[in-house]
């Protein structure tokens, strides 16, 4: 698969910068781990980057539950939030961060509810797409996960299409943490992202 030069030099940067691994690469831009061994073969992690990160991937196996609950997830640790719940929760917890980020933020009227929120820069008056996602922990990983899946009808489902967003945020209650990710960054993505810390509050990339 023949991928664009601007994904190569996001990688690149993922690791030059974060120090980031080719799985964590890979679950971010969506390229193979082939690919990422090409391009990286240059500017490889050291030997203690390397048993770091054997040390967090061990302890997540044996930890999959955030050890720490946000004081938020514990108002609500006593009954089951409904699927409604989740989703207004979620929405609200971005509302709250787009606003102290200095967005005017307003409910889409004509779009047909493809999207949460509108996002207006107020310096270059540039109007975001904003889809917001529930964003719960993986048994797993002890990472949280955002489906790119939708409902398309009563009972089916389908991936979110290539334009019907600009930003994807996913945002989880056991930490209190929203996770920023741009359309591109999911375009080679199928279904599930892991949100990486380094995606974590990340509301530069809106203004990118």
């Amino acid at each position: 698969m023949a991928y664009s030069p601007v994904v190569r030099q996001k990688a690149v940067q993922m690791r030059l910068q974060q120090r980031s691994s080719i799985e964590e690469i890979h679950r971010t831009l969506g390229v193979s781990q082939g690919a990422l061994s090409l391009w990286l073969r240059e500017h490889p992690l050291t030997e203690e980057e390397q048993k770091s990160r054997q040390r967090t991937k061990n302890s997540l196996r044996r930890k999959p539950r955030v050890s720490v609950p946000s004081k938020l997830h514990e108002m609500a640790s006593d009954r089951e939030l409904s699927r409604a719940e989740k989703g207004r929760i979620a929405e609200a917890a971005v509302l709250l961060r787009l606003l102290l980020a200095g967005f005017l933020v307003y409910r889409p009227a004509l779009d047909g509810g493809t999207v949460d929120w509108l996002a207006e820069d107020t310096t270059t008056r540039r109007i975001l797409r904003i889809q917001v996602r529930w964003a719960p922990i993986s048994m797993e990983t002890g990472q949280p996960l955002i489906s790119l899946v939708k409902m398309n009808g009563r009972r089916t489902y389908r991936r979110y299409l290539p334009g019907e967003f600009d930003f994807m945020i996913g945002y989880c209650l056991i930490s209190d943490t929203a996770y920023v990710f741009s359309e591109e960054e999911l375009s080679r993505i199928k279904k599930v992202v892991t949100a990486q810390p380094s995606a974590a509050e990340r509301w530069d990339k809106l203004r990118a």
